[in-house]
């Protein structure tokens, strides 16, 4: 169940793997793919948990923190920032969402970019039109299945780049923090997310994810 969130603007993104690669662009089975399978695997006995958020943001010389919560429960995740009425908030409406792996092939064509000895990038395009993305770059650690990076390219040129870092809490490998960058045409920013006093397999209701 990873949370995958840049707040302060948004979270998420692609490393350059080396070494012997496999054809750009060729398609896969996600049930087929034994890396894929790990990223599946990651805290599959893990029903449900909350944390605390805080985000850092830094665009220019200007300086924002936002803190909250993040519910997470099956496939879904929901963060809910104090004082802040998403997504209306300006630092929080752009914020992307790739969901979870086992939903990918629903939303997105899905292909192996690149693969190495230690990493795999997987490509993602969205099957809907006009929703603004080229294209999503998720870098794999091969041996664990932990998302690395992730890239979001805009069709407007603008990048998002999310650098995951995580921690073993209870048995079970969590975030920890991640580091984002945004750059684009007059746009640049940085942003870092921490999350603590994580809370497994708590009760999370539904009605959590159904409130905007």
């Amino acid at each position: 169940m990873p949370v995958l969130r840049f707040s302060g603007a948004i979270a998420a993104l692609l490393a350059l793997a080396l070494g012997a690669a496999a054809s750009a662009g060729v398609a896969i089975h996600p049930a087929a793919d034994p890396v894929f399978q790990r990223m599946l695997a990651v805290n599959h006995d893990l029903r449900s948990y909350t944390a605390q958020i805080e985000v850092r943001t830094r665009i220019g010389s200007r300086l924002s923190t936002l803190r909250g919560t993040v519910y997470a429960k099956g496939d879904r995740t929901k963060i809910r920032f104090d004082g802040v009425r998403a997504p209306g908030h300006p630092s929080v409406r752009h914020e992307p969402s790739i969901g979870a792996p086992s939903m990918w092939s629903r939303a997105y064509a899905v292909s192996i970019a690149v693969r190495d000895r230690t990493t795999t990038i997987f490509h993602l395009v969205p099957r809907a039109k006009g929703t603004g993305i080229d294209g999503i770059d998720v870098t794999v650690a091969n041996a664990t299945g932990l998302v690395q990076r992730y890239l979001w390219t805009d069709s407007d040129g603008t990048t998002i780049a999310s650098d995951q870092h995580y921690e073993q809490i209870g048995g079970h490998v969590l975030p920890r923090f991640t580091q984002t960058q945004i750059t684009g045409r007059g746009t640049r920013a940085e942003s870092e997310t921490t999350f603590s006093n994580y809370r497994l397999n708590a009760g999370v209701p539904d009605s959590v994810f159904e409130s905007p």
